[in-house]
Formats: C-alpha cells, sequence, structure tokens
C-alpha cells in the first residue's frame, strides 16, 4: 500500500487534544441530526430512497435534458469526462477571460479534482471563503470533514493559526476569529474575478443550480465576481422540482440538525451586475459537469450505491474510528465511511484499500444515514477486490477462520484454557496469528451447546411457535450458558426449539473483504434454516450480529429466494420477545428484583434490528434500575479489536474510552449488552462484570438472585 498506515494511526492516537474535539464534536452533531430527525417517517424516509435511486438510473437522460435547459438559459455547458478535463476547462477560461483572482466556496468536488493545485500553478490568486476551508488552506491541509472542514482544529489552534500565517494575534474566541475572517475576506470578494462553486442538486427540469450554505459566501462568490464557474457530479442531478424539494428537506435534518439551511440559493443563468461605467453587465456562467469515475460506478451492482449520497455527513458523526483518528488518517481526499467508496469512484482501488481496514464493519452509518446505503457492503467488496488483487494479509485471513480456532480450543480446552493464560503463549500467538497479547482471550467450554443442549430440547407437541435457534460461535464454544439460558426461557413460553446444523456467522470475514467465505458460511445456514422457516419456524438468535447477518448481509450476497425467505423471519432474541409481549404471548411470571443497578451498552448491530430498545424494556419489567450510556460503537468490531497493536487493539482501546471510563464511574452493580465481543470488550477496560440480559431473564423465571 501507499501508506504507512500505522504510522499515521500512531501519529492520531497520541494527539489527546484532536481526539477531544472530535469526540466532542461529533457527539454534538450526532445528537442534533437525531432531534431534527425524530419526526421523519419511515415512508419520507422510503420516497427520498426512490428519488435518489431513480436519479441514478437515469443519469443520461437527465443530463440531456439538463444541458438543453443551461442552454436556453444562456449558461455554458461542458461535460468534463475526468479531473483533468475539468481542471483544463477551467484553466483555459481563466486565461482566455484575463482572470487573476478567483474566490472559491466549499466544495468536495472541487477538493477531489484538485483545482485549487492546477489553478495556483498557473499563477492564479486563489481564497478559499468557507471559514473551515479557509483555515485549512491557510494550514496547508485538506477538509478533514464533508461539511465542517476544519472540525480537527479546536478554538487554540485556530488562533495560533492565524497568528502564525498573517501575523494576527487574536483570542481563541469563535467570534473575534469570525469577525476577523469576515473582515480579510471582504476584499477578496470585491477583487475578484471568477467565483468557484460546487451545488448540491441539479435540476433538469429546468436548468437550475442549488446551493445550500450557512455562512452565505456562497452567494458573494457566485454574485460578485463577473464569471461564475460551478463543478458539479453528475449524481447531483435530479429530474424535477419536486425531488429536489424533498431532498432539501432532509438535507439540513441530518447534516447539521436544521430544519433549513441558513441559504438556499438558486441560479437558472448568471445574472446581471451594474458596471462601473453605467448600465449592466451580464454574468458567465458555466456549468462543468463531472464524471470521473461516476458514470462507470452507476453500472457497479454494488458500488452504485455511493451514488446516492446526499452530502450529509451523518455517517460520520456515529463512525467509531473516524472518531478518533479524524479525516487526515480515516480518508484520502473524501473521508469518513462514505469516503471509502467515493475514494474508489474518483481516485482508484489503491488510495480507497488505503485506509478501508480501519472500517470495523459496526454497521453505524448505514443506521443513520437518510438514504439507508449500505456502506459496510461496499467498503467490504472494496477490500475484497484489493486482496483478490494484492492478497489478504495474514493476520485478517487467520482471524476470517476464527471458528476453527474456537473449535480446537475447545476440544482441547484445559489445556487452552491454561496456555492462554500464560504471556508466553499469548507472545507466541501474536506471533503465529496476530492476536495481541494484551488481549485477555474467554475461557473455552469442555462441551460445545449442542452437547450441552442433548436431552434438554423437548418439542411442546402441537405448540403454535416454533423458533430455529441460531447460537453462533461465542455461545457455541465459550458461553455456552446464554445458550442455554436462551433455548430455556423460549421453552419455558411454550416454542418448539430446533437447533439444526450451523456455522458461526461469518461476520468476521465479511469484515476482512472474505466475501466467498463468508457466502459459503450463508449458504450453509441458510440451506439448514429454510428447512424449518419454509415450514413456519422463526430464526433467533441471542447475538445481534448473527441475526444482523440473517436479516442484511446473506441477501445481499446469496439474492436467493431462500435467503431472503430466511430474512424476513429472523429475529435478535429481545425484539422477538418484544413482539409476543406486545401480543400477550409471553409468560410474565418471573422474579423482580429491588435494589439493583445496571447501565446498559446497546451493541451496534442491535440497532438496526431492534430500534425501540428491547432489553430496556425488560430489565424494567425486572425491576432493574438502568442507566443507558450512549457512546455509539464499543470499539471492538469482532476479531478487530483483537488485532495486534496499531492495527487494531490500540485504535479499539481509545475508541473504548468514553464509555468504559463512564461505566467505570457509574454505582452500577454490573453492565448488561447482548454482544458477546462488547462483553468482551467492557471487562477489558472497565472494572465491572457484563451479563446478556437473557441470564437475567432466565434467573428470573427460576427465581433465583441474580449473578
Amino acid at each position: 500500500m501507499g501508506r504507512n498506515l500505522v504510522a499515521e494511526v500512531s501519529e492520531a492516537l497520541r494527539n489527546r487534544n484532536q481526539i477531544e474535539n472530535l469526540r466532542r464534536s461529533m457527539l454534538h452533531m450526532r445528537d442534533k441530526k437525531d432531534a431534527a430527525m425524530i419526526d421523519y417517517t419511515e415512508k419520507k424516509l422510503a420516497e427520498l430512497r426512490e428519488i435518489r435511486y431513480s436519479s441514478i438510473s437515469s443519469i443520461e437522460e437527465n443530463v440531456r435534458e439538463l444541458k438543453e435547459k443551461l442552454e436556453e438559459n444562456g449558461c455554458n455547458f461542458y461535460f468534463a469526462k475526468t479531473a483533468k478535463d475539468a481542471c483544463e476547462y477551467v484553466v483555459s477560461l481563466a486565461k482566455a477571460k484575463g482572470v487573476k483572482r478567483i474566490v472559491k466556496a466549499k466544495s468536495m468536488t472541487a477538493e477531489e479534482i484538485e483545482l485549487n493545485k492546477w489553478l495556483t500553478a498557473h499563477g492564479f490568486e486563489v481564497v478559499e471563503t468557507d471559514l473551515g476551508e479557509w483555515l485549512v488552506q491557510l494550514a496547508g491541509q485538506r477538509p478533514s470533514h464533508l461539511i465542517t472542514p476544519a472540525i480537527h482544529l479546536s478554538r487554540h489552534d485556530i488562533s495560533k493559526l492565524i497568528e502564525e500565517k498573517l501575523m494576527v494575534k487574536l483570542p481563541a474566541d469563535p467570534k473575534e476569529i469570525t469577525r476577523f475572517a469576515r473582515s480579510f475576506l471582504r476584499d477578496k470578494f470585491l477583487r475578484a474575478d471568477m467565483g468557484i462553486t460546487g451545488a448540491n442538486l441539479l435540476v433538469a427540469e429546468t436548468g437550475s443550480l442549488v446551493i445550500v450554505t450557512n455562512e452565505g459566501n456562497g452567494r458573494l462568490v457566485t454574485a460578485l465576481p463577473r464569471i461564475h464557474v460551478a463543478i458539479v457530479g453528475v449524481e447531483k442531478l435530479v429530474k424535477s422540482w419536486k425531488d429536489a424539494v424533498r431532498v432539501l428537506d432532509v438535507l439540513p435534518k441530518s447534516a447539521t440538525g436544521q430544519k433549513m439551511a441558513t441559504y438556499v440559493t438558486v441560479l437558472n443563468a448568471g445574472s446581471e451586475t451594474p458596471s462601473p461605467d453605467g448600465g449592466f453587465i451580464k454574468r458567465e456562467l458555466h456549468l462543468v459537469l463531472l464524471d470521473n469515475g461516476r458514470l462507470d460506478a452507476a453500472r457497479d451492482s454494488i458500488i452504485s450505491d455511493a451514488l446516492n449520497c446526499i452530502r450529509c455527513s451523518a455517517c460520520f458523526n456515529v463512525c467509531p474510528t473516524y472518531r478518533v483518528l479524524g479525516g487526515h488518517v480515516f480518508g484520502y481526499i473524501y473521508s469518513g465511511p462514505i469516503g471509502i467508496p467515493w475514494t474508489y469512484i474518483s481516485h482508484g482501488l489503491e488510495n480507497a484499500a488505503d485506509y478501508a481496514p480501519l472500517c470495523i464493519s459496526c454497521g453505524l452509518c448505514r443506521e443513520t444515514c437518510p438514504i439507508g446505503i449500505d456502506i459496510p457492503m461496499m467498503i467490504s467488496e472494496i477490500k475484497r477486490r484489493y486482496g483478490e488483487r494484492k492478497g489478504y494479509p495474514w493476520v485478517d485471513r487467520r482471524l476470517a477462520g476464527y471458528e476453527g480456532l474456537l473449535r480446537l480450543a475447545c476440544r482441547t480446552s484445559p489445556l487452552s484454557n491454561f496456555l492462554s493464560s500464560t504471556s508466553v503463549s499469548r507472545w507466541v500467538l501474536e506471533k503465529l496469528i496476530g492476536i495481541d497479547r494484551r488481549v485477555k482471550l474467554p475461557r473455552f467450554s469442555r462441551r460445545t451447546l449442542r452437547d450441552l443442549a442433548e436431552g434438554l430440547i423437548v418439542s411442546h407437541g402441537g405448540s403454535e411457535g416454533k423458533v430455529v435457534y441460531f447460537a453462533d460461535s461465542m455461545a457455541y464454544y465459550v458461553d455456552t450458558d446464554v445458550g442455554l439460558a436462551t433455548i430455556d426461557v423460549l421453552q419455558r413460553n411454550g416454542f418448539d426449539v430446533v437447533m439444526p446444523p450451523q456455522k458461526g456467522s461469518g461476520m468476521p470475514s465479511f469484515l476482512y473483504g472474505l466475501l466467498e467465505h463468508t457466502k459459503k458460511v450463508a449458504e450453509y445456514n441458510v440451506r439448514h434454516a429454510y428447512e424449518y422457516v419454509s415450514k413456519g419456524y422463526d430464526l433467533v438468535s441471542a447475538e445481534p450480529t448473527a441475526a444482523y447477518c440473517f436479516r442484511f448481509i446473506y441477501p445481499r450476497l446469496l439474492e436467493s429466494k431462500e435467503a431472503y425467505d430466511v430474512a424476513e423471519r429472523s429475529y435478535e432474541l429481545f425484539g422477538y420477545l418484544s413482539m409476543m409481549l406486545d401480543r400477550g404471548a409471553l409468560d410474565l411470571r418471573f422474579r423482580r428484583y429491588k435494589d439493583v443497578k445496571a447501565v446498559y451498552h446497546i451493541p451496534c448491530h442491535s440497532r438496526r434490528l431492534s430500534k425501540d430498545k428491547p432489553v430496556l424494556k425488560f430489565l424494567e419489567m425486572l425491576g432493574i434500575e438502568t442507566e443507558f450510556i450512549d457512546y455509539g460503537c464499543c470499539g471492538m468490531g469482532g476479531t478487530w479489536g483483537m488485532k495486534r497493536g496499531y492495527e487494531g487493539y490500540e485504535v479499539s482501546r481509545v475508541i473504548a474510552e468514553p464509555l468504559t471510563s463512564a461505566i467505570s464511574e457509574s454505582d452500577a452493580d454490573f453492565v448488561v449488552t447482548e454482544c458477546s465481543l462488547c462483553k468482551i470488550q467492557i471487562e477489558r477496560f472497565a472494572d465491572k462484570k457484563v451479563f446478556h440480559p437473557v441470564l437475567l431473564l432466565d434467573k428470573a423465571y427460576k427465581g433465583l438472585p441474580l449473578p
């Protein structure tokens, strides 16, 4: 790979101020977005998705209509196949028109084609006028975020930067900094010959450019210079104003938590401006419509999903690795989760694969995306394409085959449990497999769950409730008490339970891009589950990641009727029990507890499976006083958090810090979470015991004290 990712990650983790800035900012933006979108119905989101999918599927038709309308409006239209074509057009235009000074509004498309380098190389003065863009230009950096380019800089960093670069001493006060920037940039606006912008939308039916800003600089860039150049990707095209309004409704809510952006500018042609010599001068408007890999991506069955992005950056707010590393490490020119497929589209596989290993497939980006873009699937596919071309890292291949290691450890449990507790053995594991020596491995069961459950699974005869129980690897080989409790709770509620042949969910191989292996696992698990699902059984798993695989990953990989049928009837355990509770079909004869406090951590994959947090409902029913601490992902990422050093463990540890610190400081008696790997992560960095909620419910049904 072209970058030394380990060195970059190591340096980023030492920058504690930046980590705290990012964490605080991302959590604030996440909460604002969630509050603004709380009443945005699933129906509206579905309509928005359909608009985006329809727009991408009819790109070529929309381009033809847009070109006709723009030319009718007296505008200049240029279709740029490549980044070089776009830059050459702008440079040639600037030279032909005698341009000397250029002002720019924030545009990631201009960043994508590295337009500033071209313009400055040809002697033009180029000034960014968005405050964040201006600051990163002053610092000689690139934006680290889609909509807040300087989010990695604190107010103290900014004050110091202005003093160093402009010899102006300012207090670290945002108001004073903004006041200075406004004064500094005003002269640049007034003396500029050309203004360059992007656009948030292009409306084909009227030939309109729509620019959304909060600072107002976009209007000055388009209204003061005599030439306006807009550089816009073809994916920004929508057919009609009806479609555009739908996008404009959700964009500010999902991006900044605003009901509406401060400025929405619509341009159909170059406006007229008073001439110093009297009369009016008509401004020129040039639209450079950019391909640069987009049309090829539109024909790619997986990567085409990235073109649906509306650039709200909601995925940045929740991404665990972005929160601690920032966009200069977790990015190329485009950063954040959606930046990986966009880097692939615009700058190729190698540049995307350079930082794709930092994605831990938590799925939070897909969960928060208003379009529902399957970012984890695209990233996994990019890892696959790079792995097939260049080879997969040894550690990834070994950890993707985790189930074989678990099976061996289970068969030799007395020896494996002893060896895993010694420093020498952990050193050997680090060298041979890549598991960081600081990782405390779980204790393996002498007998598998199937061995222990033999004779316990009893048919109820004519029971209406029929359940396929999918244990997944940890409950099968390690946390067998969770598996037994799940079977007991389901049977206690009258369900016929079967446990057909099954392999682990395959999530680690999906995480590392070994999709052929994931597909084989999916085929095996779906085939055996479908035998029962086709007879009216539901599939239930107490492991959220396993249910997530059945519901969302297997259908995408297999695209078979069987996979879709199984997906429709796949549930996470407590989501399923909650559904039974709502139907009045749940046995409520269980013990209630007093004076017990717990902290609840919701696993990432549970968020998409059970949006109403059913575990909290059951803990309340059990009488357990529960504090919900929500910092997002715990950082484990399955086996990713076990990987050696800065390639996994170190980043995982820093991601976990705010969550595990809050847990350690709480007065809770224990922690509750459904995920077996979240349990490992929390127990290794916090001083609390962690329990699966089914263990608590099983104890309550039996009238026993809590563990």
